[in-house]
């Protein structure tokens, strides 16, 4: 089962963080803090997963040719210290910086990069689809040790925005743990071969993912006197991620409800900042089985949705989308005019186009287990669609379930 973006991306939230220094561990003399999160990091495989939570410990283990840094979000150079694109968007290149190492000593080259663009759109899943359609592996050349160009199919003027997902891997340490001819998947599954400011400490898949600041790191430390890693606990729960906050049992919590947000923001000792965020939120509709496979359906799914109802979901800490995307990331552009927005007549139209005009079917919302304001969309879902007469249920699965449905 293949499951498609149909609805455009509906809406971008806007990250917040509590925090208060309490919950940490020390480590030879170095403090580690306690970081609780919803989601488990099934795979830290960068060619296999992308997700929130996984992205979270990839880009503190792993670099990118570029990065996004600051508020708002801008690229930066990273292992690339400078790019260029040639003026029809079909070329471009990248020139590295000549000090990056990878965690075992090997230099970060121009090969390593070639590898590793090469193993995900091989392997076709994780950030692949992002540049499936214009990139081949064949149009990826090394032009010396230090630069590396890529030729597309087709101009593609967004192509920088989308490097920073695409984190460089070290060939010798992949190809060293390779069995069968998996290109290395099942060891990087739970270990890492990459030049980031993190290494892996302890991985107790299901429990926490134990992360050590790696002194050497290529691009130096702000601060000699830097943390000495973090735990990415997991905590399902948004009540329990609340009450460990408040009790000092973790540092940080990114999985407290909105309103809990808000709610600890007056807190004093804690701090909550708020800033235009990367993450986008939409409901995925398969294209491919059942009702909607129509495209009828979907149309109708689409102008029948209430999508102001987001924002109050989200406590007003969020905004529509105006576009594919995210408002923070380069290339955006307004494409308000050709946005869904909720129009119950246009709705009806295509029910009847569709064949359905008093709808009388029922569609499953499937969303992850303990994040409520998933819930709470799919009960916005549910309202909305109850106006066509169709049923929605709702479903929640833990995300390997999800993921298992999905593929």
């Amino acid at each position: 089962m293949t499951l498609k973006r149909k609805f455009v991306l509906v809406i971008l939230l806007l990250a917040a963080i509590a925090a208060v220094g309490l919950g940490y561990e020390v480590v030879d003399g170095k403090i580690h803090i306690v970081y609780a999160a919803r989601q488990p990091v099934e795979n830290l495989d960068p060619s296999i997963h992308y997700d929130w939570s996984t992205r979270n410990l990839q880009q503190s283990v792993y670099d990118a040719l570029l990065k996004y840094v600051g508020d708002p979000p801008a690229l930066e150079p990273w292992l690339a210290e400078k790019w260029e694109g040639s003026p029809d968007a079909t070329v471009w290149t990248f020139h590295l910086v000549k000090n990056a190492r990878f965690h075992n000593g090997d230099p970060v080259t121009a090969e390593a990069v070639k590898f590793s663009f090469e193993r995900t759109l091989t392997l076709k899943q994780g950030p692949a689809w992002m540049l499936l359609d214009v990139l081949d592996p064949s149009g990826i050349e090394i032009v010396d040790d230090y630069t590396i160009r890529f030729h597309l199919n087709e101009p593609y003027a967004p192509f920088p925005s989308v490097v920073p997902w695409w984190y460089i891997m070290n060939p010798n340490e992949v190809m060293a743990h390779e069995v069968d001819g998996d290109y290395g998947q099942g060891w990087l599954q739970d270990h890492e071969a990459g030049s980031g400011p993190f290494t892996i400490k302890e991985w107790k898949h299901g429990e926490y993912y134990w992360l050590e600041a790696w002194d050497e790191y290529w691009k130096g430390w702000p601060n000699p006197d830097h943390i000495g890693g973090f735990i990415f606990k997991l905590v399902r729960e948004a009540a329990t991620q609340r009450m460990m906050i408040e009790s000092g049992e973790a540092d940080i919590v990114e999985g407290v409800t909105p309103r809990d947000f808000d709610e600890l923001a007056k807190i004093a000792g804690i701090y909550v900042p708020e800033y235009p965020g990367m993450t986008t939120f939409g409901i995925k509709m398969n294209t491919q089985k059942g009702m909607t496979a129509n495209p009828m359906i979907r149309k109708a799914i689409c102008y029948a949705f209430d999508y102001e109802t987001l924002i109050d979901v989200y406590e007003g800490h969020a905004v529509l989308e105006d576009s594919p995307f995210p408002m923070a990331t380069k290339g955006h552009v307004d494409l308000s005019q050709w946005i869904y927005r909720q129009d119950l007549a246009k709705a009806k139209e295509f029910m009847a186009r569709a064949g359905y005009p008093d709808g009388g079917f029922e569609l499953e919302y499937v969303y992850v287990a303990g994040l409520e304001e998933e819930r709470l969309i799919g009960l916005a879902l549910q309202s909305s669609l109850a106006e066509l007469g169709i049923k929605v249920n709702l479903v929640p699965l833990i995300w390997p379930q999800m993921v298992e449905r999905g593929s």
